[in-house]
C-alpha cells in the first residue's frame, strides 16, 4: 500500500519537487534575530546612549504610541543596565527629546494600565522620576493641570489628567 503525502499547498507541491528543510524566510528570521541580539550586545559593550538607542530601537516611529512598540522595553532595558543608577531619569531625558513634557505625562500615565507585562512597571519608574524633577522644578500641581488642559481631548483624557495631577499631589504631599 501506497501513500501520498502532502508537505504543502504551494507552486513546489504542484511540481512534485518538494522537499523538506527550512523555509528561506525562516532562515532569514533566524539570522536577523541572531544578528539583532549581537548589536544590542554590541550597544551595551558601547554603553550607547539612551537617546542614541531609542534612535536605533526604532521607538522614534511610535509618535503618541510609544509604550505600544515592541522595542520600547527592550529599549528601557538597555538603558537600567547602561545606567543603573539613574535609569528612569536618563530614559526621561531622552524621552523629552522626543515628546512635550504634558504630552508624555498623559502617555505615562495611559500606560500605567497597561496590561502588556512590564509595560506598567516602566510608566510607574518614568513617572516617579518625571514627579521627581517637576518637584526639583519647584511645578505647582495647578500648572501641570494647565499644560494638560492645553492638550485638550475627551473626556477620557480628563479623567486621566485628573488622576494624574492628583498622583503628583500625592508625590509632593500636597493631597
Amino acid at each position: 500500500m501506497t501513500t501520498s503525502r502532502l508537505l504543502r499547498i504551494d507552486k513546489a507541491a504542484a511540481e512534485l519537487d518538494e522537499e523538506r528543510g527550512a523555509t528561506v524566510a525562516g532562515i532569514q528570521n533566524l539570522v536577523k534575530s541572531s544578528a539583532k541580539q549581537a548589536q544590542i550586545q554590541l550597544w551595551l559593550a558601547q554603553k550607547k546612549s539612551a537617546d542614541a538607542a531609542f534612535k536605533l530601537f526604532e521607538l522614534e516611529k511610535a509618535e503618541g504610541r510609544l509604550f505600544g512598540m515592541k522595542g520600547v522595553l527592550a529599549w528601557a532595558n538597555h538603558v537600567t543596565k547602561v545606567n543603573k543608577k539613574n535609569a528612569g531619569a536618563t530614559m526621561l531625558e531622552a524621552l523629552l527629546k522626543h515628546y512635550d513634557d504634558a504630552a508624555l505625562a498623559r502617555m505615562i500615565q495611559s500606560a500605567q494600565s497597561s496590561t502588556r507585562p512590564g509595560v506598567g512597571d516602566l510608566a510607574t519608574k518614568l513617572q516617579k522620576a518625571q514627579f521627581n524633577k517637576w518637584m526639583i522644578a519647584s511645578e505647582r500641581p495647578g500648572a501641570i493641570e494647565a499644560k494638560l488642559k492645553q492638550l485638550g481631548g475627551s473626556d477620557l483624557w480628563s479623567q486621566q489628567d485628573k488622576a494624574l495631577v492628583n498622583a503628583y499631589k500625592y508625590f509632593i504631599g500636597a493631597a
